[in-house]
């Protein structure tokens, strides 16, 4: 029987609605071959929420449940509101501001 580890990947989006978003928190577990070969994902929590403190504060609660696994972290809120800060700032630059 080969040799297989877990891994988690707990992740945070949104999806853009007519009411503007809904926050999504998930923990995704993948089970890896070692050395290669087969790999199966399940995910194995969701949650959804209409803010994204409450979704900012699950996120952190599953981070502090899963952190002695091996856990991959994604922020996708993070990641699209640095972009949008780093043009701000950019555009304010360009303009004296």
């Amino acid at each position: 029987m080969p040799k297989t580890k877990i891994e988690y990947k707990l992740s945070l989006s949104f999806d853009e609605g007519s009411n503007c978003c809904d926050f999504n928190v998930d923990v995704r577990e993948d089970t890896i071959t070692v050395g290669g070969g087969s790999f199966k994902s399940e995910y194995v929590e969701s949650h959804r929420f209409e803010s994204y403190k409450e979704a900012l504060e699950k996120y952190y609660e599953l981070g502090k449940q899963y952190e002695k696994t091996s856990v991959h972290y994604y922020d996708e809120v993070k990641e699209h509101a640095e972009k949008f800060l780093n043009t701000l700032n950019e555009v304010k630059l360009n303009y004296g501001y």
